[in-house]
Order: C-alpha cells, then structure tokens, then sequence
C-alpha cells in the first residue's frame, strides 16, 4: 500500500514539473516576443504625429538600452540612424510634410510627459557611462557659476 502511494505521489510530482516547465517556456516565450516586437524596427507611416511618437520613443528606447560598457560611438550610430530614416523618408514627402513631422516632433518631445521619461532615461544611462563623462543634459553641478 505504502509502495502504491509512493509511486503515485511521484507520478503527480513529475507531471506537475513537467506542467510547470511547459508554463515557463511559454511565459519566456512570450517575453521573448514582447521584446522583440518592442526591439524591431519602425518604419515612417507618412502620418506626421504617428511618426513623431514612433521618433520619440525609439529614441527612449535606444537611450534606455545603453548598458555599462556598451561603446558610446556605437550608441551615437544608432541615433544617427534612427535621425536619418525618419529625416531621409520625409524629404522624400516634400519639403511641406518634413515640415510637418518636425512640427509634430516639437509637440512631442516638448510635453512634460516625455521630458520626464527622456530626463529619467538620460540620468539612468549617465550612471552607466564611464566616470567624467555624460551625454544629452548636462548635470546642474557640473555647470560653472
């Protein structure tokens, strides 16, 4: 009787591991696919406001994936190119539309919104920069009286 208990216990206890295993993987799975959808590239719309919020959040998105040691050039390469996609497809609208994306661009990036996230994200990658450098806003100690 014991012997029976014992194995059926252990039944249970392997298919409950095995259950929880299945639920793990597809949990990481699914962040897996959550990163990459928030990872893959925009590509412009032609929608001026849509593309500017894109714009501004791919640029959160690269200032907020820098991590200690990564090359400050490569960085600089990126948002250089995330500039010139969206700069390159409206000149290729017309000199009006460009126009209007930077319009929307100003609206954007000027919200307090979006100037909390963008300060937060400058500071947070600041601390991951080698000491005596920083990058976008220039710490209020550091300026000379």
């Amino acid at each position: 009787m014991n012997t029976k208990f014992l194995s059926i216990l252990m039944a249970v206890a392997i298919a409950l591991a095995f259950c929880d295993s299945i639920q793990a993987s597809n949990a990481s799975d699914n962040s897996e696919k959550t990163i990459e959808k928030l990872n893959e590239p925009k590509v412009p719309t032609g929608d001026a406001a849509k593309d500017a919020q894109m714009f501004a959040e791919e640029m959160l998105n690269c200032i907020n994936n820098f991590k200690a040691g990564d090359d400050i050039k490569d960085f600089e390469k990126k948002v250089e190119e995330i500039e010139k996609k969206y700069e390159e497809f409206y000149k290729t609208k017309g000199e009006e539309e460009l126009k209007k994306f930077q319009e929307e661009l100003k609206k954007v990036t000027s919200s307090p919104e979006f100037m909390e996230k963008y300060k937060k994200a400058i500071e947070e990658m600041n601390k991951k920069l080698p000491e005596g450098t920083h990058i976008g806003m220039t710490p209020p100690e550091s300026i000379p009286e």
